[in-house]
């Protein structure tokens, strides 16, 4: 699953709405993560509703239209991580529409969220490039969460992959198991 570009783009925020409010209309393809952290909101997304209580977070993916409104009789306080333009493709939008509702936002989730928030506050090019992998690393974990990230094939145990890698580094020169197997803290 590929879903974003090498060079994309992402943005973290927040606000408060103590009076109500509302965020939008963005038009799609969009995509971004919506928290609500105090409060509560309800997300018109191409035509579908959902509702946001305090804790809980939505991905957010529309191809047409999405609004975010607050009610005017309670203070909400809201926190994103968005990005535009995304791979588009027929595999993702299946995923992402498999993600739709609300979630209760994980502790990891508000963490990385929170990291986000801080990098976003940073002096112009001394950190875009940690809070971009950080906003992808926020969307990975909306899909772990929601149990939506395929199994990776193949995917072999820390310890194995430090052996291979050590093997790859040095294919050239003789070693002998228990090289081996110390650099992979293993025994032989």
């Amino acid at each position: 699953m590929k879903l974003f570009t090498e060079d994309q783009l992402f943005r973290f925020g927040e606000t408060t709405y103590e009076r109500g409010g509302s965020y939008g209309p963005l038009r799609g393809p969009y995509l971004w993560l919506a928290m609500i952290d105090a409060g509560r909101s309800r997300l018109d997304i191409d035509g579908r509703c959902v509702e946001l209580n305090a804790g809980q977070a939505c991905l957010v993916y529309c191809r047409e239209k999405v609004l975010q409104r607050f009610p005017g009789d309670l203070h909400c306080h809201a926190s994103w991580c968005e990005t535009g333009e995304f791979l588009d493709t027929p595999d993702n939008q299946r995923l992402l529409q498999r993600s739709f509702g609300a979630f209760d936002a994980s502790a990891r989730l508000k963490s990385l969220l929170g990291m986000g928030l801080e990098l976003e506050k940073e002096q112009p090019g001394q950190a875009e490039a940690l809070r971009d992998v950080l906003a992808k690393g926020v969307f990975y974990e909306c899909f772990r969460q929601l149990g939506l990230l395929p199994e990776r094939a193949g995917a072999l145990h820390r310890s194995v992959a430090r052996a291979k890698s050590y093997i790859e580094r040095h294919y050239a020169a003789p070693c002998n198991l228990d090289e081996i197997a110390a650099y992979a803290c293993l025994s032989a």
